[in-house]
């Protein structure tokens, strides 16, 4: 029994060990390797050599294999005539890292002397290439399909060179105190191998994820292309820059060099973009503008100055016609330039007294007058009005359109209104018409400034006799507390001494919605006038003697000495006067 259990175990490790020897048990290197594909060049494609970069290098590359129980593979590329069978390659490498590497990178002058040695004086050449894979078995593993591709000839060759300024990572600030100096682009020469062939110069700028494949901006450098450099002034950038709506972001840039026959892309570099203080005029033309005289009013020459009130905002008070031609005007940013006008699109809204025209121009629909020209390029809004309104819950108007207070122009881009105003409820906007389209309110963090863009209501501290102005010059509004006296040589305090008025309300205690002051008093022969505060910033006079009062007019002549009682009447659609003998 003893030998059978001999013979026995004998019998199987004679066994185990034939089966292991065919399943090559005891060593990896005949293990199976997966099938594998060539990813790129792709089949067809071309290649551009470069002998001015003879040692840069293009990658090929392919999907990589595994073996069976993760034994290293070396791989190694191939190429051969397009009617080879790799039986004897033309040229033949290990892939990078040592043959590792899913990724083979044949150089430039590599790649040229491949082609050349198919067609020495051709222009091309026309090759195929595989890659096999080993693990050092005799199984070696070819990819399933191999790939052809056309391979440049030429001699010619262009180098790269690299980018100075602005260097990479650096911080672009385009200033707007600095409108006319230069802010200059500058990189290396790319030597061409044929010393007759002429080198020129694109500068790229690409969003910093972008491949350059569509560029934000692609410009010639200087000279026609020709210098090694690219000048603009912080202006010419600011306004390309303004013109794609960027004011900062990071970018990134580089150069492409080309001869007639090729073309390079140096490194890039990134920069961070950042605008500042960019406040510029604008300039108005056209058939419509009255101040332009002619049968035409198409003299850019003549253009007329809009205000730069913030970035991409414009303002100012313009007399308009609607009577020549089809009364149409448009925007330019220099006054003898046609160059980068505004144009009417349908990407704005139009407020008031305009409305898009044919050929890019606006059209004037309001009556022969003076309007506020608001161009908000920011918010994509354009404004012609002959009117605007005060409205909002701490006045009379409440919300209500119908009772919106107008303003009244009183000259220098100023318009002004008088109002009671109070502290309760929401405050206070103006409106370009009687809808809340186009409304200003405060710019945030300011006490002065007016905007159409997310604009602030405005407040006041306490109930009072408020005068309000807002000025187009500098898009600025003011709100002053205002209490009225009489003042002059038929008073008893003469010019040096007001005797104060009383605010009349329209019923008890209610004084929203008045206008009128009064005062009972003893007068001598001689002249009055009218102020606020006791001061002479703000006051009236009459200069025609009409009962109508004009801010700083003419002194106000009383011819018989009595007790008179005189009102003072601010309201918006027109300030007078009275006064009457009571004895």
């Amino acid at each position: 029994m003893k030998n059978l259990y001999r013979y026995t175990f004998v019998a199987f490790i004679f066994l185990f060990v034939s089966c292991a020897k065919d399943l090559d048990f005891f060593s990896v290197n005949g293990e199976k390797m997966l099938d594998f594909q060539l990813i790129s060049p792709a089949s067809n494609d071309s290649l551009a050599v470069n002998l001015g970069t003879p040692n840069e290098s293009i990658d090929f590359n392919w999907k990589a294999t595994t073996s069976g129980l993760g034994s290293d593979v070396i791989y190694t590329i191939q190429f051969d005539k397009i009617d080879g069978d790799f039986s004897n390659p033309l040229f033949s490498k290990e892939s990078n890292k040592n043959g590792s590497s899913n990724i083979a990178s044949l150089t430039h002058q590599e790649l040229h002397d491949l082609a050349t040695s198919i067609t020495p004086n051709g222009a091309y050449a026309k090759v195929i290439w595989t890659v096999t894979a080993n693990n050092g078995s005799p199984n070696i593993v070819a990819a399933q399909f191999k790939h052809t591709v056309l391979i440049s000839t030429s001699s010619n060759g262009l180098s790269k060179s690299e980018l100075t300024f602005p260097t990479n990572n650096s911080y672009m600030l385009i200033d707007g105190n600095k409108a006319a100096e230069e802010y200059i682009f500058t990189w290396g020469k790319s030597n061409a191998t044929d010393a007759n062939e002429n080198v020129k110069y694109q500068v790229l700028i690409d969003e910093v994820d972008g491949d350059f494949s569509k560029p934000v901006f692609s410009i010639p450098s200087d000279n026609s292309g020709l210098d090694n450099k690219l000048t603009k002034t912080h202006e010419e950038w600011y306004q390309l820059f303004d013109k794609k709506e960027y004011s900062k972001g990071a970018f990134k840039w580089t150069v492409r060099a080309s001869t007639a026959s090729i073309s390079v892309e140096y490194p890039s570099s990134v920069f961070c973009l950042e605008t500042t203080d960019w406040i510029l005029p604008i300039y108005i033309v056209g058939d419509a503008i009255s101040d332009i005289e002619g049968s035409s009013g198409w003299l850019i020459d003549q253009a007329i100055l809009l205000n730069g009130l913030s970035p991409k905002v414009n303002a100012g008070v313009i007399n308009f016609r609607n009577d020549r031609n089809n009364a149409e005007f448009k925007f330019f940013p220099k006054i003898s330039s046609w160059d980068n006008g505004i144009a009417a699109t349908e990407n704005l809204s139009y407020i008031g007294n305009c409305e898009k025209g044919s050929n890019g121009n606006f059209v004037y629909t309001g009556d022969n007058s003076a309007n506020v020209v608001y161009v908000n390029m920011q918010g994509k809004m354009v404004t012609v009005t002959d009117e605007i309104y005060l409205i909002g819950g701490s006045t009379v108007a409440d919300g209500n359109m119908d009772k919106a207070i107008p303003f009244t122009y009183i000259g220098e881009n100023t318009y002004q209104v008088f109002s009671y105003i109070t502290t309760d409820s929401w405050g206070y906007k103006f409106l370009p018409t009687r809808s809340w389209n186009g409304g200003w309110g405060l710019t945030e963090g300011t006490t002065d400034k007016i905007t159409q863009n997310n604009p602030k209501d405005l407040k006041v501290s306490e109930d009072g006799f408020y005068r309000v102005t807002v000025n187009f010059s500098d898009g600025t509004t003011k709100t002053e507390k205002t209490d009225w006296g009489l003042i002059g040589s038929a008073t008893s305090g003469g010019w040096d001494t007001d005797s104060d008025m009383t605010l009349l309300p329209l019923s008890d205690n209610e004084y929203k919605g008045t206008y009128t002051w009064k005062i009972t008093t003893d007068l001598t022969s001689g002249k009055i006038k009218f102020r606020a505060n006791d001061g002479w910033a703000v006051n009236f006079g009459d200069t025609d003697a009409n009962g109508s009062l004009e801010l700083g007019g003419s002194d106000i002549e009383v011819s018989e000495a009595g007790n008179y009682t005189i009102k003072l009447v601010l309201d918006p659609a027109g300030y007078t006067y009275s006064m009457v003998k009571n004895f």
